[in-house]
């Protein structure tokens, strides 16, 4: 993201409260605060998102219908969990054209979730494309009363 910073594509990006982008040479990431685990992994989802979506014009309609996903995972640890999550959400988007627009977590622990995804199809087109959720630089961990974690996209 460093060569693309200060550009108009940056500047299509809006990501959630609780998200911010870091740099790193030829790929892009996020890192994410909040103060519950469910938290965590929807503002991570929310942020993968709207890292490959262009920001909506005004008064653009939601176009396709609303759609649900039942999706689950399970993991080692709670950072091998997270970038289990963030690639199933990499899968619907990129197998069903499905667009992420939130979650509930009726099962969700540092080693298993089990979420009922709510999106629609893709009305807007792809700002750039995330290949894949990498474990370098992967961090997740609870600091205090807040969990915080720091993710990298191949793109």
């Amino acid at each position: 993201m460093s060569a693309e910073r200060g550009t108009e594509r940056d500047a299509a990006v809006e990501l959630p409260a609780g998200v911010r982008p870091i740099d790193h040479v030829g790929d892009i990431g996020i890192e994410v605060s909040a103060g519950s685990l469910e938290e965590l992994f929807t503002r991570a989802a929310a942020g993968m998102i709207a890292l490959t979506r262009e920001r909506p014009e005004r008064g653009a309609a939601a176009g396709a219908a609303p759609m649900a996903r039942e999706v689950e995972g399970a993991a080692g640890d709670v950072a091998e969990l997270l970038v289990t999550w963030l690639r199933e959400l990499l899968y619907l988007q990129e197998a069903d054209g499905f667009s992420y627009a939130g979650a509930e977590f009726p099962e969700l622990d540092e080693h298993r979730f089990r979420a009922r995804v709510r999106g629609r199809r893709a009305p807007r087109r792809a700002l750039r494309e995330i290949k894949g959720v990498t474990y370098h630089g992967l961090d997740v961990a609870r600091r205090g009363d807040a969990w915080h974690a720091r993710v990298i996209f191949d793109v």
